[in-house]
């Protein structure tokens, strides 16, 4: 989308003048992702402060790699979205989000793999039903429900104290 180019161009020009963390909402999740980041990289954008959302809605195993092979953050952000949005129910996009205990597998897969420097965890509550008043997570689902079962299935706290303080950190301050 020749907008959304310009867009970029113009968060890679106001980088150069301020470097700062920049998130690209990734939509539609397969594909687009890698594109936005070779755009930015090549606009002269750090990766290590580039982040990619919504790789965890129906995950590509190449495009994630791709991704992760450019030096670009990661983002697994839709915890405790575990349902299909049928395309015409919302107007908004459609796709099946997958449960959280695959997201899981894909985390420990990635981890396995040494990546965790390049993950960072969020919950997109994006919608009432996933708020806590409303039977969802809430917006502390990541770390008082993933979090414990990541512990559980034998994650060393360290690194998932580095995905979720240290990432974060790091992407947003450069340091």
């Amino acid at each position: 989308e020749p907008g959304e180019r310009t867009i970029l161009h113009a968060a890679a020009l106001a980088y150069r003048q301020c470097p700062t963390a920049i998130s690209v909402h990734a939509y539609p999740w397969k594909g687009c992702g890698a594109e936005a980041a070779r755009l930015l990289i090549d606009a002269g954008v750090t990766p290590e402060r580039i982040a990619i959302c919504h790789a965890d809605v129906a995950p590509d195993r190449d495009d994630i790699g791709e991704l992760l092979r450019l030096g670009v953050f990661v983002e697994l952000d839709n915890w405790g979205k575990e349902f299909t949005i049928s395309a015409g129910d919302s107007g908004f996009a459609s796709a099946r989000f997958i449960a959280d205990t695959e997201r899981i597998e894909l985390a420990r897969q990635l981890i396995g793999e040494g990546y965790a420097g390049q993950l960072l965890f969020s919950n997109d509550v994006c919608l009432k039903c996933l708020l806590a008043a409303h039977g969802g997570g809430g917006y502390a689902h990541v770390h008082g429900t993933i979090l414990p079962r990541l512990r559980a299935c034998g994650m060393a706290p360290e690194v998932l104290t580095g995905i979720t303080v240290d990432n974060p950190r790091r992407w947003l301050t450069g340091k």
